[in-house]
């Protein structure tokens, strides 16, 4: 990671550990691989350390990623944003919240919660309280394992799992000019 990435990924990881009560995790409507990879490898860490989070989609989510969710469901209900127990709200591989299609709930909740946005696209908007972005990373879940390796977070093999299908995915097999 760069400088100020470096600087970003400090102060998220300290607002993940010690500030936050529940973390939603957003993957971007019609998830693909790099958008629920990435989701789901950060619900194993932040379920590792005993943080409440619940992984939502505005969208309902391929079969072929089942594998992904066995022990994260995956909440699509619109009236789960009522919930005030949020505290943080953490976007994965989109560059705005509509594409993440959440911004109407975000917009109609009492308390404005802090967002963490983690996305590798050149067209991201910085919608994030934080914003760790990377265009030059071939992935969001490349630039999540950056993360991870940067605090010294031990990747479980279901993280990994998750990782890697991010990683695959969005480098079409390694074969797309990113890898």
């Amino acid at each position: 990671m760069h400088t100020p990435l470096i600087d970003i990924s400090e102060r998220i990881y300290r607002h993940l550990t010690k500030e936050a009560t529940h973390i939603v995790l957003v993957p971007h409507q019609r998830p693909d691989g790099d958008a629920l990879g990435a989701a789901t490898a950060m619900a194993e860490w932040i379920a590792s350390i005993g943080i409440p989070y619940t992984i939502y989609c505005a969208t309902h989510i391929q079969p072929s990623y089942n594998y992904l969710l066995r022990k994260h469901p995956v909440q699509t209900d619109r009236s789960f944003w009522k919930n005030r127990a949020i505290s943080t709200i953490m976007v994965f591989d989109t560059g705005d919240l509509t594409y993440a299609g959440i911004a109407e709930e975000i917009a109609s909740m009492q308390e404005a919660p802090i967002i963490v946005n983690v996305d590798h696209h050149y067209t991201n908007t910085f919608f994030g309280t934080f914003n760790l972005v990377s265009v030059k990373s071939s992935s969001t879940c490349e630039l999540l394992y950056r993360f991870f390796q940067h605090h010294r977070i031990s990747v479980s093999d279901a993280m990994a799992t998750s990782l890697l299908t991010g990683i695959v995915t969005d480098t079409d097999n390694f074969t797309n000019a990113a890898t």
